[in-house]
């Protein structure tokens, strides 16, 4: 089993990893022509364990680059991926599990159709996939801070509060 400590992490590791998150959407931006946002959403938290006992994030992005790498010939794709597995209740304004997913972005030099993972290797629970069209840098990094709403949410939580969390999981 997965034992994840969030009691354990500083404000400065979360603003660093926050921070690096920024900084690859940046460069994505200014590099890459296409985006993707990929969300796999697993059906319960056995069905997430299985999965990182079984394949792994590392696989699924293996098999979107080589996927791009069939259908286009060129190597020019990047990813950027987060883990949730909390969400901030708006009326309470409190942590509360929900299904544990991945956001992965994937951008590219050239446009593909992917296929819907769920309905090729991704049988833990369910996918999404939509282009990302944003007209600007700013508006682009708007999709970063939604990415991130959950380590913003660890970045204000206090390390009692983080402790209370580690229940969750």
């Amino acid at each position: 089993m997965i034992k994840i400590k969030l009691s354990t992490l500083t404000e400065k590791n979360i603003q660093m990893t926050i921070d690096k998150f920024f900084h690859s959407m940046k460069v994505m931006w200014k590099t890459y022509k296409y985006f993707y946002l990929i969300t796999l959403t697993f059906s319960d938290t056995k069905s997430f364990l299985e999965f990182q006992k079984n394949i792994g994030i590392r696989h699924i992005i293996n098999y979107l680059a080589q996927f791009y790498k069939d259908k286009t010939g060129k190597r020019d794709i990047t990813n950027v991926w987060v883990f949730e597995f909390l969400k901030r209740d708006p009326h309470s304004n409190t942590l509360k599990k929900v299904n544990p997913h991945y956001h992965i972005l994937i951008a590219t030099g050239q446009e593909v159709k992917f296929p819907k993972l769920d309905e090729t290797i991704f049988t833990y629970g369910y996918t999404n996939i939509k282009r990302v069209k944003s007209k600007n840098l700013d508006e682009f990094l708007k999709l970063a801070e939604y990415l991130l709403k959950q380590f913003y949410d660890l970045l204000i939580a206090t390390k009692k509060d983080r402790k209370a969390m580690e229940e969750y999981l």
